[in-house]
């Protein structure tokens, strides 16, 4: 664990920024016809729990419980894209974690992780710290099938949040990695 945080900090720091070719202050200038259009199926979202939907009945979270598997050993390469920083899985498809269950068909493999300081989604009106995007694609697709695919992606997002101790123990790792 104390090696990633290190990695992690060298690599945000590195000169392997490219020029963005969007930014969050204009949604119609991103990629894609659907962002362009005002879709109904793409981000960013807003939550409003007041309309949140309970499923007693198991209408949607119809296959069992989220399964992931294989996330403790996962092979990832980083880049600083311009936006945020982006780990990929690398090697066999074979040996990238995965997820399936709950509203999930089908079995999806991890393609890539990638962060948003300042969430890209809020809830009630709020946005995080940070929020961050596990890019799974459907196990038997490729890529670009899965783009063109209406159950071709699982992004799963985790919002993340930040206190002062969580800031504290940090930097005391990160002291620990450059002393030790």
């Amino acid at each position: 664990m104390y090696i990633h945080i290190y990695l992690f900090s060298e690599l945000v720091a590195s000169n392997m920024y490219k020029e963005p070719l969007w930014n969050y202050d204009n949604e119609s200038k991103w990629p894609g016809l659907k962002c362009k259009e005002g879709g109904k199926r793409q981000s960013p979202i807003d939550i409003r729990t007041s309309d949140v939907v309970k499923d007693y009945t198991k209408k949607f979270i119809k296959y069992g419980s989220l399964k992931l598997n294989g996330y403790h050993r996962a092979l990832v390469s980083g880049i600083n894209n311009g936006h945020t920083v982006q780990f990929s899985s690398e090697g066999e498809e074979a040996i990238h974690p995965t997820v399936t269950g709950g509203p999930l068909q089908h079995l999806y493999r991890l393609e890539q992780l990638h962060f948003h300081w300042l969430s890209e989604h809020s809830v009630n009106g709020n946005k995080y710290p940070m929020e961050i995007h596990f890019v799974h694609v459907r196990a038997d697709l490729t890529v670009g099938d899965a783009l063109v695919s209406k159950d071709g992606l699982a992004i799963l997002s985790v919002f993340c949040n930040v206190s002062y101790m969580s800031l504290f123990n940090t930097f005391l790792i990160y002291l620990l990695v450059v002393q030790g």
